[in-house]
C-alpha cells in the first residue's frame, strides 16, 4: 500500500496533530516531484505557479524553492478567518 502522508500503515490517523506534522514534513518532497514530472510533460507545459490552501503553507515553501510564483488562499468564510485572528 502506498502511503504518502509519512505515517506507517496501520498507524491511526485520527490524531490531527500527528497527521499534520507527518504531512507537513513528508509531502513537500512529493509535491516537488509532482511539479517536476508535470513540467516535463510536453502536452502540459511547465508549472508556473502554485496556488495553495492557507492550511498547507509548506506548499508555498516548495514553490519558493523551485522559483515559482505562489499564493495562498483561505477557502472558508471571512467570518471564520476573523475568529482565528482575534
Amino acid at each position: 500500500m502506498l502511503v504518502l502522508d509519512g505515517l506507517k500503515p496501520g498507524v491511526g490517523r485520527n490524531d490531527i496533530g500527528r497527521l499534520t506534522l507527518a504531512i507537513s514534513g513528508h509531502m513537500s518532497g512529493h509535491l516537488e516531484e509532482l511539479i517536476r514530472a508535470s513540467s516535463a510533460e510536453p502536452k502540459r507545459g511547465p508549472v508556473t505557479c502554485v496556488i495553495a490552501d492557507h492550511n498547507i503553507a509548506w506548499a508555498l515553501d516548495v514553490a519558493k524553492k523551485m522559483g515559482l510564483r505562489a499564493i495562498a488562499f483561505w477557502p472558508t468564510s471571512a467570518t471564520i478567518l476573523m475568529t482565528c485572528n482575534t
